[in-house]
């Protein structure tokens, strides 16, 4: 009885509290303010390579969309389409861009999310985005596409690119589209991938919110 009187209580072990799974994020959206720059972190987070579509499909909600393979151009891409909005002015939808590996394995390179509501605009492609950014903060290069009308912003390191479209009869311009794209993506075979014919470097809008315009060749 000495024995047992003299043995310190153990004391309880402390309550394990459960980890809550994380619900999926947002595959697309319906309006502009809802995107980031870093709103596909599965791909501009990579250092080299690209997710497979199965990893990338369990960290987004593809069960709320209806999903069509396609083809984009000369592209192999799975369309997501939202079609439970058909009172709304624009059914958000978006792509994300198929390559596929000798053994089967789907990989995905970029992804473009478009048809968003609230898109930003302004009188030129520069002052669009020098406009954007407090939410989209530069540097930006800006540049054209030969055989398509409009003019691309990106920024390699950020793996990010915003497409900006002429306003049918107006005179300024909005954003159409945003993309991401992963390490594996080579810029210049991407626009000649998208019938691009190439993507003329115009400028670029600096940290300092100005736009400076590219160098001009002697040839020019």
């Amino acid at each position: 009885m000495l024995l047992l009187a003299a043995c310190p209580k153990k004391p309880p072990e402390p309550a394990v509290k459960p980890v809550e799974a994380q619900p999926p994020a947002p595959l697309l959206v319906h309006s502009f303010d809802e995107l980031s720059v870093d709103f596909y972190p599965e791909l501009q987070a990579l250092e080299e390579g690209a997710p497979r579509l199965t990893e990338l499909a369990r960290t987004r909600d593809v069960d709320q969309w209806t999903a069509v393979r396609s083809v984009w151009g000369l592209l192999p891409v799975i369309e997501f389409l939202d079609t439970d909005r058909r009172h709304s002015a624009l059914s958000a939808s978006a792509g994300w861009f198929i390559t596929t590996q000798e053994d089967g394995t789907e990989l995905i390179e970029a992804v473009l999310v478009r048809d968003f509501e609230d898109a930003p605009a302004a009188e030129a492609p520069e002052a669009l985005m020098i406009g954007l950014a407090e939410s989209w903060p530069p540097p930006w290069t800006l540049c054209q596409p030969r055989n398509r009308i409009g003019v691309v912003a990106y920024d390699s390191e950020r793996r990010v690119k915003l497409g900006l479209d002429p306003i049918e009869g107006n005179e300024g311009w909005s954003v159409d589209h945003v993309e991401f794209f992963s390490p594996s993506m080579d810029l210049e075979a991407w626009w000649d991938a998208k019938d691009y014919g190439g993507c003329d470097e115009l400028g670029t809008v600096t940290e300092g919110l100005r736009f400076r315009p590219a160098r001009k060749s002697k040839d020019e």
